[in-house]
Formats: C-alpha cells, sequence, structure tokens
C-alpha cells in the first residue's frame, strides 16, 4: 500500500487496507488464517471480519484484489484448525521418515500407529479425489520420499 494511493481512498476503503495489513501480518506472524475458535480476541475479529468479506460480493475492486492476491500469496497456509493439524501431522510424517528411514508401521507405537492410520487414511482420500488442492499437493510431495 503507497501513501498516495491511501489518501485517495474513502473512509471505509482506508479502513478495509489496513485491515488488510494486519490480517496479512497475523499470517505472516503465525503460519496460519486466523481461526474461528481462537483464545486471542484480535485473531476472532480478523477470522470474522475475512469470512465477511470473502462472501460480499459488493466490495471495492481494490479490496477484492487484495483478497485475491492474499488467497494466492497464501494458499499453502492452513485456513482452518483441522488444516493445521493436517499439515502438522505431514510435517510429523516426514520427520519420521527422515529420522527411521522408513514408513511408520501399525500397531509399534502410539504415535507410530496414528502416522499410519494417518498416511492410510489420506492415501484413500487421494485416489478418492476428496483432499483439498493444496493437501493433494503436498501429499503428493509426500509419496515421493517413500
Amino acid at each position: 500500500i503507497h501513501i498516495s494511493d491511501i489518501c485517495m481512498l474513502s473512509e471505509s476503503e482506508k479502513n478495509s487496507r489496513l485491515k488488510i495489513v494486519d490480517f496479512e501480518n497475523f499470517i505472516k506472524n503465525n503460519g496460519h488464517f486466523p481461526y474461528s475458535n481462537p483464545e486471542n480476541n484480535e485473531e476472532y475479529l480478523l477470522y470474522t471480519w475475512w469470512k465477511r468479506v470473502n462472501n460480499q460480493d459488493d466490495i471495492s475492486e481494490y479490496l477484492r484484489s487484495d483478497i485475491n492476491r492474499i488467497n494466492n500469496t497464501y494458499a499453502d497456509k492452513p485456513k482452518t484448525k483441522r488444516d493445521n493439524e493436517w499439515f502438522a501431522n505431514l510435517e510429523r510424517y516426514k520427520k519420521f521418515l527422515q529420522e527411521k528411514g522408513r514408513r511408520p508401521n501399525d500397531g509399534r507405537t502410539a504415535e507410530e500407529n496414528a502416522l499410519f492410520k494417518w498416511f492410510q487414511k489420506n492415501l484413500n482420500a487421494l485416489i478418492e479425489s476428496k483432499l483439498t488442492e493444496d493437501k493433494t499437493k503436498a501429499f503428493a510431495e509426500l509419496t515421493k520420499l517413500l
């Protein structure tokens, strides 16, 4: 956002652009989109604002452009707690592969069993085209490590 651009905007558009800056800084600082049930009120307010503007048809061209840019730039960032857990499991699976040099087996330890089941569940979801685009891409990258 350039100062000259802000001067020409309406008060509402200025507030929206500042909210975009806050929103983007949140993603950069936390590694994920704001969640709906946070313990942090600021995060919850950003979440509700984002949901509202993302679903509005009558927003300014500036705001629509920023929304599209953020969605594209941070497409790989978790948007929900469930997404965050999914990607955390992906990282745990990768770490297991690197440390043990093999895939997790069913029934050895609770952690290994959980990773085994997570992989099987997501392999089936991949085959049935039930993973989101970002998860499909990440899971495909994981399978290259096997």
